[in-house]
Protein backbone atom coordinates (compact mmCIF):
# COMPACT_ATOMS: atom_id res chain seq x y z
CA UNK A 1 0.00 0.00 0.00
CA UNK A 2 1.59 3.27 -1.21
CA UNK A 3 -0.40 5.51 1.03
CA UNK A 4 1.42 6.02 4.29
CA UNK A 5 -2.20 5.70 6.59
CA UNK A 6 -3.27 4.62 10.16
CA UNK A 7 -6.24 2.43 10.81
CA UNK A 8 -7.69 4.54 13.20
CA UNK A 9 -7.60 7.37 10.21
CA UNK A 10 -9.64 5.12 8.09
CA UNK A 11 -11.86 4.41 10.60
CA UNK A 12 -12.18 7.81 11.48
CA UNK A 13 -13.02 8.95 7.89
CA UNK A 14 -15.43 6.17 7.27
CA UNK A 15 -17.38 8.04 10.50
CA UNK A 16 -16.92 11.09 9.28
CA UNK A 17 -17.34 11.06 5.34
CA UNK A 18 -17.32 14.80 5.20
CA UNK A 19 -13.73 15.14 5.70
CA UNK A 20 -13.07 14.01 2.09
CA UNK A 21 -10.28 12.03 3.02
CA UNK A 22 -10.95 8.75 1.87
CA UNK A 23 -10.79 9.35 -1.74
CA UNK A 24 -11.47 7.09 -5.06
CA UNK A 25 -7.87 6.18 -5.11
CA UNK A 26 -7.08 5.78 -1.42
CA UNK A 27 -10.40 3.35 -1.14
CA UNK A 28 -9.54 1.61 -4.09
CA UNK A 29 -6.28 1.12 -2.97
CA UNK A 30 -7.32 -0.26 0.60
CA UNK A 31 -9.63 -2.72 -1.02
CA UNK A 32 -7.18 -3.98 -3.49
CA UNK A 33 -5.33 -5.05 0.19
CA UNK A 34 -8.11 -5.67 2.16
CA UNK A 35 -7.54 -9.42 4.08
CA UNK A 36 -9.11 -12.69 3.61
CA UNK A 37 -11.28 -14.26 6.03
CA UNK A 38 -8.37 -16.77 6.34
CA UNK A 39 -6.45 -14.30 6.68
CA UNK A 40 -8.08 -12.12 9.33
CA UNK A 41 -8.53 -15.74 11.38
CA UNK A 42 -4.86 -16.31 11.09
CA UNK A 43 -4.37 -13.11 13.42
CA UNK A 44 -6.91 -13.40 15.78
CA UNK A 45 -5.00 -15.49 18.24
CA UNK A 46 -2.80 -12.22 18.19
CA UNK A 47 -5.52 -9.97 19.11
CA UNK A 48 -4.16 -9.27 22.33
CA UNK A 49 -0.63 -9.61 20.92
CA UNK A 50 -0.51 -6.74 18.21
CA UNK A 51 2.95 -5.82 19.37
CA UNK A 52 4.28 -9.63 18.22
CA UNK A 53 3.04 -8.91 14.20
CA UNK A 54 4.67 -6.86 11.53
CA UNK A 55 3.05 -3.90 10.16
CA UNK A 56 0.96 -5.88 7.50
CA UNK A 57 -0.40 -8.34 9.86
CA UNK A 58 -1.25 -5.25 12.18
CA UNK A 59 -2.85 -3.71 9.20
CA UNK A 60 -4.54 -6.62 8.81
CA UNK A 61 -5.92 -7.00 12.04
CA UNK A 62 -7.00 -3.51 12.98
CA UNK A 63 -8.73 -3.01 9.83
CA UNK A 64 -10.94 -6.21 10.29
CA UNK A 65 -12.45 -4.88 13.51
CA UNK A 66 -13.92 -2.28 12.02
CA UNK A 67 -17.59 -3.03 12.08
CA UNK A 68 -18.55 -4.10 8.34
CA UNK A 69 -15.50 -2.07 6.74
CA UNK A 70 -15.20 -3.76 2.95
CA UNK A 71 -18.76 -3.40 1.79
CA UNK A 72 -19.05 0.34 3.93
CA UNK A 73 -15.35 0.82 1.94
CA UNK A 74 -17.21 0.03 -1.12
CA UNK A 75 -19.61 2.15 -0.75
CA UNK A 76 -17.52 4.90 -0.32
CA UNK A 77 -15.36 4.22 -3.35
CA UNK A 78 -18.66 4.17 -5.33
CA UNK A 79 -20.04 7.20 -3.94
CA UNK A 80 -16.27 9.12 -4.84
CA UNK A 81 -16.24 7.63 -8.12
CA UNK A 82 -19.61 8.14 -9.03
CA UNK A 83 -20.10 11.73 -10.37
CA UNK A 84 -17.51 10.97 -13.11
CA UNK A 85 -18.90 7.56 -13.58
CA UNK A 86 -22.14 8.35 -14.24
CA UNK A 87 -21.58 11.28 -16.47
CA UNK A 88 -19.00 9.20 -18.66
CA UNK A 89 -21.61 6.53 -19.02
CA UNK A 90 -24.13 9.35 -20.02
CA UNK A 91 -22.09 10.40 -22.94
CA UNK A 92 -21.64 7.32 -24.01
CA UNK A 93 -24.91 6.14 -24.38
CA UNK A 94 -26.08 9.83 -25.83
CA UNK A 95 -23.14 9.45 -28.72
CA UNK A 96 -24.43 5.93 -29.48
CA UNK A 97 -28.32 7.18 -29.46
CA UNK A 98 -27.41 9.84 -31.81
CA UNK A 99 -25.03 8.06 -34.12
CA UNK A 100 -28.03 5.88 -34.86
CA UNK A 101 -30.17 8.80 -35.72
CA UNK A 102 -28.11 10.22 -37.35
CA UNK A 103 -27.19 7.17 -39.78
CA UNK A 104 -31.18 6.65 -40.39
CA UNK A 105 -31.54 10.36 -41.38
CA UNK A 106 -28.39 11.02 -43.75
CA UNK A 107 -29.88 11.16 -46.91
CA UNK A 108 -26.62 11.66 -48.56
CA UNK A 109 -25.10 8.44 -46.79
CA UNK A 110 -28.59 6.37 -47.89
CA UNK A 111 -27.55 7.28 -51.63
CA UNK A 112 -23.99 6.43 -50.72
CA UNK A 113 -25.44 2.93 -50.16
CA UNK A 114 -27.70 2.56 -53.22
CA UNK A 115 -24.49 3.82 -55.39
CA UNK A 116 -22.21 1.15 -53.63
CA UNK A 117 -24.93 -1.71 -54.57
CA UNK A 118 -25.53 -0.58 -58.34
CA UNK A 119 -22.07 -0.90 -58.52
CA UNK A 120 -21.68 -4.18 -57.00
CA UNK A 121 -24.40 -5.32 -59.59
CA UNK A 122 -22.80 -3.94 -62.24
CA UNK A 123 -19.86 -5.86 -61.76
CA UNK A 124 -21.55 -9.09 -61.39
CA UNK A 125 -23.44 -8.24 -64.44
CA UNK A 126 -23.88 -11.40 -66.31
CA UNK A 127 -24.08 -13.54 -63.77
CA UNK A 128 -26.55 -14.95 -61.41
CA UNK A 129 -25.29 -12.32 -58.31
CA UNK A 130 -27.67 -9.80 -58.57
CA UNK A 131 -28.28 -8.34 -54.74
CA UNK A 132 -31.40 -6.42 -53.56
CA UNK A 133 -28.44 -5.20 -50.64
CA UNK A 134 -25.74 -6.01 -48.78
CA UNK A 135 -24.77 -6.40 -45.43
CA UNK A 136 -22.48 -3.32 -43.50
CA UNK A 137 -19.70 -5.56 -42.63
CA UNK A 138 -18.86 -6.08 -46.35
CA UNK A 139 -18.18 -2.07 -46.76
CA UNK A 140 -14.15 -2.73 -45.76
CA UNK A 141 -14.30 -4.90 -48.69
CA UNK A 142 -14.32 -1.85 -50.76
CA UNK A 143 -10.77 -1.27 -50.04
CA UNK A 144 -9.87 -4.59 -50.32
CA UNK A 145 -10.82 -5.62 -53.82
CA UNK A 146 -8.30 -4.80 -56.59
CA UNK A 147 -8.77 -3.87 -60.20
CA UNK A 148 -7.25 -7.00 -62.15
CA UNK A 149 -3.81 -4.72 -63.07
CA UNK A 150 -3.58 -4.03 -58.98
CA UNK A 151 -3.80 -0.41 -59.99
CA UNK A 152 -6.37 0.76 -58.12
CA UNK A 153 -9.74 -0.52 -55.68
CA UNK A 154 -12.83 -1.09 -55.96
CA UNK A 155 -13.00 1.96 -52.96
CA UNK A 156 -10.76 4.22 -55.32
CA UNK A 157 -13.11 3.89 -58.20
CA UNK A 158 -16.70 4.28 -55.63
CA UNK A 159 -14.74 7.75 -54.69
CA UNK A 160 -13.84 8.89 -58.24
CA UNK A 161 -17.33 7.70 -59.69
CA UNK A 162 -19.27 10.09 -57.04
CA UNK A 163 -17.02 12.68 -57.98
CA UNK A 164 -17.81 12.78 -61.16
CA UNK A 165 -21.55 11.91 -61.00
CA UNK A 166 -22.73 12.83 -57.74
CA UNK A 167 -20.54 15.24 -56.07
CA UNK A 168 -23.49 16.49 -53.45
CA UNK A 169 -22.75 13.77 -51.71
CA UNK A 170 -19.45 13.75 -50.92
CA UNK A 171 -20.02 15.54 -47.99
CA UNK A 172 -21.99 12.67 -46.54
CA UNK A 173 -19.91 11.69 -43.85
CA UNK A 174 -19.79 15.76 -42.41
CA UNK A 175 -23.24 14.87 -41.11
CA UNK A 176 -21.93 11.79 -39.02
CA UNK A 177 -19.69 13.56 -36.31
CA UNK A 178 -21.29 11.02 -33.66
CA UNK A 179 -20.88 7.99 -35.66
CA UNK A 180 -17.22 8.76 -35.86
CA UNK A 181 -17.50 8.85 -31.98
CA UNK A 182 -19.10 5.93 -31.91
CA UNK A 183 -16.49 3.68 -33.32
CA UNK A 184 -14.63 4.13 -30.66
CA UNK A 185 -17.22 2.36 -28.20
CA UNK A 186 -17.72 -1.42 -27.29
CA UNK A 187 -22.13 -0.89 -27.53
CA UNK A 188 -22.67 -3.94 -26.13
CA UNK A 189 -20.74 -3.17 -23.03
CA UNK A 190 -23.23 -0.54 -22.19
CA UNK A 191 -26.47 -2.44 -20.84
CA UNK A 192 -23.72 -4.28 -18.70
CA UNK A 193 -22.57 -0.69 -17.34
CA UNK A 194 -25.60 0.40 -16.62
CA UNK A 195 -26.72 -2.57 -14.63
CA UNK A 196 -23.85 -2.91 -12.71
CA UNK A 197 -24.18 0.89 -11.32
CA UNK A 198 -27.68 -0.03 -10.79
CA UNK A 199 -26.62 -3.00 -8.69
CA UNK A 200 -23.80 -0.89 -6.54
CA UNK A 201 -27.03 1.84 -6.00
CA UNK A 202 -29.18 -0.95 -4.06
CA UNK A 203 -26.14 -2.94 -2.38
CA UNK A 204 -24.87 0.96 -1.12
CA UNK A 205 -28.94 1.29 -0.29
CA UNK A 206 -29.04 -2.12 2.00
CA UNK A 207 -25.42 -1.01 3.69
CA UNK A 208 -26.85 2.58 4.46
CA UNK A 209 -29.74 0.43 6.11
CA UNK A 210 -27.32 -1.70 8.30
CA UNK A 211 -25.78 1.26 10.00
CA UNK A 212 -27.24 1.77 12.95
CA UNK A 213 -24.60 1.97 15.61
CA UNK A 214 -24.30 6.01 17.05
CA UNK A 215 -20.70 6.41 15.97
CA UNK A 216 -21.60 5.92 12.01
CA UNK A 217 -24.71 8.35 12.45
CA UNK A 218 -22.92 11.17 10.00
CA UNK A 219 -22.06 7.51 7.78
CA UNK A 220 -25.54 6.91 7.36
CA UNK A 221 -27.23 9.98 7.11
CA UNK A 222 -24.58 11.54 4.05
CA UNK A 223 -24.79 7.81 2.21
CA UNK A 224 -28.54 7.91 2.49
CA UNK A 225 -28.72 11.04 0.82
CA UNK A 226 -25.67 10.00 -1.97
CA UNK A 227 -27.91 6.43 -2.54
CA UNK A 228 -31.08 8.39 -2.95
CA UNK A 229 -29.66 11.05 -5.32
CA UNK A 230 -27.59 8.08 -7.16
CA UNK A 231 -30.51 5.86 -7.67
CA UNK A 232 -32.33 9.38 -9.58
CA UNK A 233 -29.57 8.98 -11.92
CA UNK A 234 -28.78 5.80 -12.53
CA UNK A 235 -33.15 5.84 -13.39
CA UNK A 236 -31.86 8.75 -16.12
CA UNK A 237 -29.09 6.37 -17.16
CA UNK A 238 -31.24 3.07 -18.07
CA UNK A 239 -33.84 5.50 -19.76
CA UNK A 240 -30.71 6.91 -21.72
CA UNK A 241 -30.22 3.23 -22.68
CA UNK A 242 -33.80 2.17 -23.54
CA UNK A 243 -33.37 5.32 -25.77
CA UNK A 244 -30.07 4.50 -27.57
CA UNK A 245 -31.24 0.41 -27.85
CA UNK A 246 -34.14 2.09 -29.59
CA UNK A 247 -32.62 3.86 -31.58
CA UNK A 248 -30.37 1.24 -33.00
CA UNK A 249 -32.58 -1.45 -33.16
CA UNK A 250 -34.84 1.33 -35.51
CA UNK A 251 -31.90 1.79 -37.73
CA UNK A 252 -30.73 -1.87 -38.21
CA UNK A 253 -33.98 -2.48 -39.19
CA UNK A 254 -34.41 0.51 -41.90
CA UNK A 255 -31.39 -0.81 -43.09
CA UNK A 256 -32.03 -4.30 -43.04
CA UNK A 257 -29.80 -5.54 -40.83
CA UNK A 258 -30.43 -7.60 -38.32
CA UNK A 259 -30.18 -7.31 -34.59
CA UNK A 260 -28.13 -10.02 -33.61
CA UNK A 261 -25.58 -9.47 -35.93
Amino acid sequence: LKFKIQVPAVKQAMTKVRSGYLTLELCEALLKCFPTDEEVEQMEPYKNRIRELGPIETFFLEISQIPRAKPRLELLALRAGFVDEAAETRRLLETCRDAASELRSNQKFEKMMHVILSLGNALNDGTSHVASGFKMDSLPKLGETCSSDNKTTLLSYLVSTIKAKMPEILDAFDHLQNVNAHTQIDICSLRPRVETLRERIKQGEREVDKATESSWREFQQDLNLFVRKGDRQVKVLEQLLEQMEGEVRDTLLYYGESKTE
